[in-house]
């Protein structure tokens, strides 16, 4: 049924952006609906039929606001009809009419909506109508989302078989979705933030000859519209659902009632990378990973579009050569299943560009470019997915001029999951990567942009100086060249080497020139700097890294962060594994300007990881075993040794005589250069037969078996290896059983019996052949289990790593870097230990730790102290504590501008390696307890690093820290727990001390009393007389006794004074002279009787002293004195408590 003309009326537009009721005659450039991609648009197209109009539904693609950029003819002139419609045409398609007074409504069908609220609730609404034939009513209420537009979320319709152009009305109760209206709780989860929501009205007259008449409101006799507005999630009131909770629950449920949710911020936009990085043609390079967003909306958005792919990838790369081998990894996708996918840039061996996609049907579609990339000039590749189209863009420089566009239109919509496996930049174990450098990378997860509109440049300094540094050496190279082809003409002489030999064999010449210069000092070095960039230029790399370790320390040349990065850069690129190593260490600390990233980090620890087995078959004349000797261990330096000292030379004499272990130790030592011993393999070659032939000690049958299975330095011979190999295996040697399963695996192809054999050795411990068996489970050949059982490989690989089995540590940190085995997560931290801990054995960062070492012990410590700094700066651990030593033992040989700060960089570089020794960890912390010129003072930094060297069982670490205690400082409760210290049990300063020696006289391993023994002797004393002193009762005792003495002596002397008194009376009295002896009348016998008299008093007088004297006397007197000495008796009481009080205080 058509739309019936209406007559004019006055109309009230309300304009408001919704998709459901849009304006039908707008260009499209006005109307389109701004979103974030490319999207189906649903709109009104309206034709004009003699002043009627024909709704017809349609959908059309767009792009943003961008779809039309400028004004056309046919808009103008589709505006200028715009602008005739209200004379001609009504439009309650986007109005809400008012009705006049005059108007007659009683003619004419006619809705509208009463009541409406403003908001969107649940509410009750009046619909109020006229029909002018039967009709249907109808109700609904439509909303839109971010990601659903013209969603009928409400719907009500009712009959009207009256029509007597009456107005009636009728209430109606809108109900919404209760996550439209409502805030998250318990049970209503994920609400939805709605952006439009609108209800509608409108009536449709019923027609009987048409049964299958439209009911929808495009075919309505009146209609209208509120548009409501709508409320924020986190705005909303709680649903009160009428349910009985628990006390708990209800009581969780209000402490969590106004927490308000907070979107996490999050964007689509990933740097992927923001710091050059080196690629050298390797099966290594950076694996990304991605999770899911946080942000609800972005992730529904990301799981929507799964099998319709918007992505945009923006890589920067530096190009030295095309790829040496059929290709080489720029950026490509690996799936949870270890296949290929969205999406995959590989370079050719011809230049061109290889791009693959994975299609919605999980089948690949792959292109070749038809141009070549160029080399040396930073270039951008940008590559844009959308649904079936594939942008692949290059750009140059930082000007970014355009140098070739391909568009790829596909048959099927691209499959694209990044958070399914891993993302890699360069190479994996599947391609190798290529031979140049990364700039920044830029990956946008859920926008498909053009170049221009992609931010992603390219701005530090480093990129610049890496272009300059290759058109640099450019010209370098030229000259040697055409010097090398002159000199060759001239003496007719004719090289099989390549040009790049030629190079490196220059660069190599001058290096050694320069080293050779040592012996005088280091001051040279500063002049030598052009003639190093002329060996690096060449090819020779360690002049490279010598160049980035003068300019990051500022050895004799300006301190230049910037040189420093590159020629680290260029080493690294180069192969120089100085220069791999240091570059993994400092992304893994973080220091020096170069940002803390694990994944570039295992990056450069793998590449000189997996180099290490191989450069050790090698054989390399500058290799030597990787040896943690410190120069403050007086035994490991006395067992250093050379060919014409007397500890190699008694070991000589002991082997000679047939002694096999001397035998053994000799070969290893030649064989491996260790000890000082220089590299000789014939030597070792033959000290290996005597004592496999003649002493027939197993394990150098063993050793020996293996050199002649294998063949590489010396000719092969199967049967006397395979006879010394059994002979060892009968005499109970695991390493042998392992090498006669090595045997039958390798040569005779017997897995059952390889299998039999690995068990047997695995079963008494051999790392080996856990790693074999491994493999087995790997390549899934393991007899008895057919197919591929990584879980099960993994279990005997991780335990062949935890016994030091290089390859087997290979694998377990592929596992750990991809996380593409379950059972395993990913943890790129614990990766960089273990490649780390093999990256360190290298033969050649043993070479140049042997060469420092060598230098030492000659008293050469110029050229000790360069090599030292060379490892130092590369993460060696033994190299930094070493190095700090010699700036703190022999500081005439260091720079001056070193001297300050080269004690406490290298100690504090030392502690932060993942298992710092105990030395650097207590003189660092002697360093932050006394302070210094270029460290303040701090007793915390001091606590935490000498807990941390007890905790490693250093007893010095328990004596500092008791001695702080005693000085009064307080160790931190974490601390204590730490070293499983109670701090109830040891509130005291005193019990905590006295535990801390406790704990030091344990953990000391010397067999005479040390320093902690006799601090603990000195505490115990201390502690016993403080323990006797200290009660009040012993004091109150001590002073009575003493008191009582005191009065006791006091009363003896004054009684004996007494007693001294009578004597004297009575001598005194027989020495008064009588008259009769005045007359001398007295015959001589009577003077004698009286003398006699005198004595016998005399003697009389003494006894009565004495007994006076003694204690009952003194007792009697006592209770005399109570009663007449009361002066005496307070002055000892006063005695007393002075002896009392003064005793306390002390």
């Amino acid at each position: 049924m058509q739309h019936q003309h209406l007559p004019l009326r006055e109309e009230t537009v309300h304009l408001s952006y919704t998709p459901l009721l849009a304006l039908p005659l707008l260009p499209p450039w006005l109307w389109a609906v701004p979103k974030f991609s490319e999207e189906i648009v649903q709109e009104w197209a309206v034709r004009e039929e003699e002043c009627g109009r024909r709704l017809v539904w349609r959908e059309r693609r767009m792009l943003g606001w961008a779809q039309v950029p400028f004004l056309t003819w046919q808009d103008l002139r589709a505006l200028l009809l715009l602008a005739l419609i209200p004379s001609l045409c009504s439009t309650k398609e986007t109005s809400s009419v008012t009705i006049l007074q005059d108007q007659n409504i009683s003619q004419e069908d006619f809705i509208e909506l009463l009541n409406l609220p403003r908001n969107t609730s649940n509410s009750a609404i009046t619909v109020r109508y006229i029909c002018s034939r039967p009709c249907w009513i109808h109700v609904d209420i439509v909303a839109s989302s971010e990601f659903r537009t013209g969603v009928s979320v409400f719907k009500k319709r009712w009959r009207n078989e009256k029509y007597d152009y009456q107005t009636r009305t009728r209430t109606v109760n809108l109900k919404f979705p209760s996550t439209m209206i409502y805030k998250n709780d318990y049970f209503l989860r994920n609400s939805v933030d709605v952006y439009f929501a609108a209800v509608r009205a409108w009536l449709v007259h019923i027609d009987p000859a048409n049964k299958e008449h439209n009911e929808t409101i495009l075919f309505a006799a009146a209609k209208t519209f509120g548009v409501l507005n709508t409320i924020p999630p986190l705005l909303r009131p709680y649903k009160d659902h009428q349910i009985c909770l628990t006390w708990g629950f209800e009581q969780v449920r209000r402490q969590r009632e106004n927490t308000m949710f907070v979107c996490p911020c999050e964007s689509d936009a990933v740097r992927m990378l923001d710091f050059p990085l080196a690629s050298n043609s390797r099966h290594n390079g950076i694996i990304r990973t991605f999770q899911n967003f946080r942000n609800r909306e972005l992730e529904l958005r990301r799981s929507q579009q799964f099998d319709n792919a918007k992505f945009t990838f923006s890589v920067w790369i530096y190009l030295l050569n095309y790829c040496s081998h059929k290709e080489c990894g720029i950026i490509h996708h690996v799936d949870g299943s270890n296949m290929y996918a969205t999406p995959l840039l590989f370079l050719r061996d011809k230049g061109q560009i290889h791009v693959q996609m994975r299609l919605a049907t999980e089948t690949d579609t792959a292109y070749l470019t038809k141009f070549k990339v160029p080399l040396r000039r930073w270039l951008r590749m940008d590559i844009a997915g959308y649904a079936r189209k594939i942008t692949f863009t290059i750009l140059l420089g930082k000007e970014l001029e355009r140098f070739a566009q391909e568009i790829y239109n596909l048959q099927e919509d691209v499959l694209y999951d990044d958070t399914a496996g891993y993302v890699a930049l360069g190479g994996t174990k599947f391609v190798r990567g290529i031979a140049g450098f990364f700039g920044p990378v830029k990956y946008y997860r859920l926008r498909t942009l053009k170049s221009e509109e992609i931010s992603n440049p390219l701005v530090d300094e480093i990129y610049h100086q890496i272009d300059s540094y290759y058109e640099r050496c450019a010209s370098v190279q030229d000259i040697v060249r055409s010097y090398s082809s002159i000199v060759g003409k001239e003496n007719q002489l004719q090289t099989q080497n390549s040009s790049n030999d030629l190079l490196i064999r220059f660069g190599n010449i001058i290096y050694d020139s320069i080293i050779e210069k040592l012996t005088g000092g280091l001051e040279h070095l500063g002049a030598a700097v052009p003639s190093l960039i002329e060996a690096s230029c060449s090819g020779y790399h360690k002049a490279s890294y010598l160049l980035a370790v003068m300019y990051e320390t500022g050895l004799h040349v300006p301190v230049d962060k910037v040189q420093g990065l590159l020629y680290s850069l260029v080493g690294a690129q180069g192969d120089d594994r100085l220069a791999l190593l240091k570059l993994g260490y400092k992304h893994f600390q973080g220091i020096d300007g170069y940002p803390l990233d694990l994944d570039i980090s295992c990056s450069y620890y793998i590449n000189i990881a997996k180099k290490t087995p191989k450069d050790r078959s090698k054989k390399h004349e500058e290799q030597a075993f990787a040896e943690a000797i410190r120069l403050t261990d007086d035994m490991m330096l006395k067992e250093q040794t050379r060919e014409n000292d007397d500890l190699f030379l008694w070991l000589k004499q002991n082997a000679e005589r047939g002694d096999p272990h001397a035998q053994h130790r000799l070969a290893q030592m030649y064989f491996w250069g260790q000890q000082g011993v220089t590299k000789n393999i014939k030597a070792a070659l033959e000290w290996y037969r005597r004592g496999a032939l003649e002493s027939e000690d197993p394990i150098i049958m063993y050793d020996y078996a293996v050199i002649l299975f294998k063949g590489e330095v010396i000719r092969k011979d199967m049967k006397l290896a395979l006879k010394l190999m059994k002979k060892a295996a009968e005499k109970g040697k695991h390493e042998a059983l392992n090498g006669l399963g090595w045997y039958y695996h390798h040569f005779q192809n017997d897995f059952v019996n390889a299998a039999k054999y690995w068990k047997r050795a695995y079963d008494m411990g051999n790392p080996d052949s856990a790693y074999n068996l491994g493999v087995l489970y790997l390549n899934g050949v393991f007899p008895g289990e057919p197919g591929v059982n990584e879980t099960r490989a993994f279990e005997y690989i991780f335990s062949a790593s935890e016994g030091g089995h290089i390859d087997s540590i290979i694998y377990l940190v592929q596992y750990l870097v991809t996380g593409s085995l379950k059972s395993v997560p990913r943890n790129p931290k614990a990766a960089i230990i273990w490649a780390k801990s093999v990256a360190e054995q290298n033969g050649h960062i043993g070479h140049v730790i042997r060469r420092a070492l060598n230098a030492y012990l000659d008293r050469s410590l110029h050229e000790s102290v360069l090599n030292y700094i060379l490892t130092a700066e590369a993460g060696v651990e033994v190299s930094q504590t070493n190095m700090a030593y010699l700036c703190e033992e022999h500081p005439e040989f260091i720079p001056s501008y070193l001297m300050d700060i080269c004690i406490l960089r290298y100690y504090n570089l030392s502690v932060y390696q993942n298992n710092p020794p105990s030395v650097a960890l207590l003189k660092l912390g002697d360093l932050y307890y006394y302070g210094g010129k270029n460290q303040a003072r701090d007793l915390d930094m001091s606590l935490m690093l000498y807990t941390q060297a007890a905790l490693q069982g250093d007893s010095q670490g328990f004596y500092n820290l008791a001695q702080l205690v005693q000085e009064g400082v307080s160790i931190p409760d974490h601390l204590l727990q730490h070293l499983k210290i109670d701090r109830f049990m040891y509130n005291t300063s005193d019990s905590l001390t006295l535990k801390l020696y406790e704990r030091c006289q344990s953990h000391c391993s010397e067999e005479s009393l040390s320093p902690c023994s006799f601090m603990l002797i000195y505490f115990h004393i201390r502690a016993a007389w403080h323990s006797i002193l200290c009660p009040s009762l012993i004091y109150g005792l001590g002073s009575l006794l003493l008191a009582v003495v005191v009065g006791g002596a006091f009363l003896r002397a004054r009684l004996v004074r007494d007693a001294d008194r009578v004597p004297r009376r009575q001598q005194v009295a027989h020495n008064v002279p009588s008259p009769a002896a005045d007359a001398n009348n007295l015959p001589g016998t009577e003077q004698t009787e009286s003398s006699a008299r005198n004595v016998s008093s005399n003697s009389e007088a003494e006894a009565l002293a004495f007994q006076q004297a003694s204690i009952p006397f003194i007792i009697r007197n006592i209770k005399e004195a109570l009663r007449n000495y009361r002066d005496i008796l307070a002055t000892m009481a006063a005695l007393g408590i002075c002896i009392y009080c003064v005793t306390h205080a002390v």
